[in-house]
């Protein structure tokens, strides 16, 4: 499974790499760009690297953007309505809120939900007391369209210190409560 993992990502990073060569044509388009994004997206969003920039509006058309939370933790969670293990994580998301307050941490939840009537419920029902985004998929592509659900910390330096894709979600209460005093 490791060594499958290695070769994936080498054959992203050659493809990556080779997009540059493609024609103009295609390189230039949106589908080009979408498609490199979204790459970049699976080859660059990891612990230890920078997190991309983004902007983003949320469903109470409150804009918000990485660049304005500078000096803040940053919790991102691509989620969904329809997706039972991402409602599992919420409880861990509400007590992460509980704990630490909004002027050193910012939970912003991504929905790839396309039913907004079922994402405002959800928000309700859940008590998602923080930033919601709907349906927004270029900041899905930018942090590499992964399956939900997926968690990524980025630290006040931008540098991201947790995913859900390389730690166990267990371990992210334990990592804000070191990182931020």
């Amino acid at each position: 499974m490791y060594v499958a993992s290695i070769l994936k990502k080498t054959h992203q990073l050659e493809l990556y790499e080779t997009s540059n060569n493609f024609p103009s044509k295609f390189r230039e388009s949106e589908e080009g760009q979408s498609f490199k994004q979204k790459l970049a997206g699976a080859l660059f969003v990891k612990k230890g690297n920078l997190s991309p920039q983004f902007s983003a509006t949320d469903y109470l058309g409150i804009p918000t953007s990485l660049d304005k939370l500078t000096g803040k933790f940053v919790l991102i969670n691509f989620w969904a309505t329809w997706c039972a293990p991402c409602i599992a994580e919420m409880p861990i998301l509400r007590k992460i809120r509980e704990d630490f307050p909004t002027e050193k941490l910012e939970i912003i939840s991504v929905s790839y939900d396309t039913d907004s009537t079922k994402f405002i419920n959800g928000i309700k029902t859940l008590q998602m007391n923080w930033k919601n985004i709907y349906s927004n998929n270029n900041l899905r592509i930018l942090f590499g369209d992964t399956p939900i659900p997926a968690i990524y910390l980025i630290g006040p330096d931008g540098v991201i210190r947790f995913s859900s894709w390389e730690d166990e979600i267990k371990m992210l209460h334990k990592i804000l409560q070191t990182q931020i005093k």
